[in-house]
């Protein structure tokens, strides 16, 4: 009975270690099929185009040079777009964020009048839209179009998603209990929500400000609809110019070897661009990472 025991034991961790080692050799290979290609993507923006045509280079670069970052920042309006883009990113999220917690937690609540009507009333939101013509003759109309502020709102101020992942947090990870002792000391529903619940819901106020930060920062389709004055448009529409720019046609040049510096610069000037619209999100996600996996799993479940 005691060998029995001692090889069942033993059997079970052996199993244990090789299931383990079987799962962090996944993941490293998860790990390695999303590295490698935005190392690929950096060292590309650091080499020479006639090494990155002819396949010389893999993760590390190749005939250094920093041509393709000089080309762009020496664009005039980059910088420009590069401050609107920090605009929108900083205090559109904020205000996405306010009203999404606004209009979330009175929904957690079960004694909210209306509470159902509501509800159905933002599902439709989700599955019928209003079209792309008509809300942009509305936006126009109320004067939301070129305006600095108005885009905030038109870009995405408000997600019928967010809210709900916000309410489901806001219902099932504060307890009723300690809404019911803030109530006997005297605690308002907003003092409960600024002393109590604000404070408790870091993990899923985190999540949504990473979601819109991420949102606001890529919008482009928006911009490119509302934003025609070129001192309000964000990085990605002059990102988008200055690759135009740059697609030049061999009868306007005449001097082959500028026309080749030009068809040069173009190759690797791609990928400096996905670098540059990138570092931002990538500097910013690290603080947010540790709330990030608490904040969508609490915020996803018991709906």
């Amino acid at each position: 009975m005691k060998l029995k025991g001692f090889l069942a034991k033993n059997y079970d961790s052996w199993v244990d270690k090789i299931v383990r080692a079987m799962i962090y050799a996944i993941l490293f290979m998860i790990v390695l099929v999303v590295i490698l290609p935005i190392m690929h993507i950096i060292s590309c923006s650091f080499s020479s185009a006639d090494d990155i045509i002819a396949g010389k280079v893999t993760i590390f670069p190749v005939s250094f040079t920093l041509d393709s970052y000089r080309a762009i920042f020496n664009h005039q309006d980059l910088i420009m777009g590069f401050l609107n883009s920090l605009f929108y990113a900083t205090l559109g999220p904020v205000i996405s964020v306010a009203m999404t917690i606004a209009l979330g937690y009175p929904l957690s609540k079960e004694d909210m009048p209306g509470k159902g009507i509501i509800l159905r009333i933002m599902m439709v939101t989700m599955l019928f839209s209003g079209g792309m013509i008509p809300t942009y003759l509305v936006s126009k109309s109320v004067g939301l179009t070129n305006n600095r502020f108005g885009f905030l709102f038109l870009a995405g101020a408000l997600s019928v998603y967010n809210v709900f992942v916000a309410r489901t947090f806001f219902k099932n990870s504060i307890d009723q209990s300690i809404y019911d002792s803030a109530e006997v000391d005297g605690a308002s529903a907003m003092r409960c929500l600024v002393s109590i619940v604000l404070p408790l819901s870091k993990a899923v106020i985190a999540v949504l400000l990473l979601w819109e930060i991420v949102g606001y920062w890529n919008n482009y389709q928006n911009a490119l609809i509302y934003l025609t004055d070129r001192n309000l448009q964000p990085l990605q529409i002059i990102i988008r110019e200055i690759m135009e720019m740059n697609s030049v046609n061999p009868d306007m040049i005449k001097d082959s070897r500028d026309y080749q510096e030009l068809r040069n610069l173009q190759v690797t000037l791609k990928y400096a661009t996905i670098v540059v619209s990138s570092i931002p999100l990538m500097i910013i996600y690290p603080f947010v990472q540790k709330h990030f996996v608490k904040g969508v799993m609490l915020g996803s479940v018991k709906g």
